[in-house]
């Protein structure tokens, strides 16, 4: 009786090039696609990020990382079968959100910085006179009671948003300041006493952000 030849162990499928071919297909076209969403999200966030509600956009990321496979099925996008693939879409997704999430809170589009109080001067008979600074440090003469500075911020101010007063240098008692906030320049008054000098401290608030200047005022 003739003996039969050893079976193989295993058989290799026969390699389907037209399958091969669809599914890198929808691999791309699903990556493309959640690309552009995590993109939009990013934006998104970076927006809300502005406005104070950072916390949203976190679980803005975490919702469409959850439900991320059933708005492709939505849109008649295949999904990864294979579990590298699939982790392989989320980090796109994660990624994409990230990225431009901190490309959008970045110079040139936005800034994460406060307002910008610059540019002291000081009214000398109706014309204002520019001060010289040196390390945040102002030095000006007696007698000069009316100052202003320029304010600039990425959001418009108003005078709810800003507030003065001032502490002497080793004091921890804080005096108010009146102040008006007109056409970017922020007025103020303060008393020029030769041999005073005032730490003057600009507190702010806007669109959920805020932030405290400084700066030394000294009257010789």
């Amino acid at each position: 009786m003739a003996k039969k030849p050893d079976e193989p162990l295993f058989v290799e499928p026969e390699f389907n090039e037209r399958e091969f071919l669809e599914t890198e297909k929808e691999r791309a076209k699903s990556t493309i696609v959640v690309f552009l969403i995590g993109a939009l999200l990013g934006i998104l966030s970076g927006y809300l990020d502005l406005l104070g509600y950072a916390y949203i956009s976190v679980l803005l990321i975490i919702v469409f990382i959850l439900f991320i496979a059933r708005i492709l099925q939505k849109m008649n996008i295949r999904i990864p079968k294979r579990t590298s693939h699939k982790f392989y879409t989320y980090a796109v997704l994660f990624f994409s959100w990230l990225i431009f999430w901190i490309i959008f809170l970045n110079a040139p589009f936005h800034t994460l910085t406060g307002p910008q109080f610059t540019s002291l001067e000081y009214n000398d008979s109706g014309v204002w006179t520019a001060v010289s600074t040196h390390s945040g440090s102002y030095t000006v003469s007696a007698g000069k009671t009316s100052y202003k500075m320029y304010a600039y911020y990425i959001h418009p101010l108003s005078n709810s948003n800003v507030t003065m007063d001032y502490s002497f240098p080793g004091g921890t008692a804080t005096t108010s300041i009146s102040s008006n906030l007109h056409n970017n320049y922020l007025y103020f008054n303060l008393t020029g006493t030769a041999g005073t000098t005032y730490d003057v401290f600009i507190d702010w608030h806007s669109y959920g952000k805020s932030g405290t200047d400084e700066l030394v005022i000294s009257v010789s």
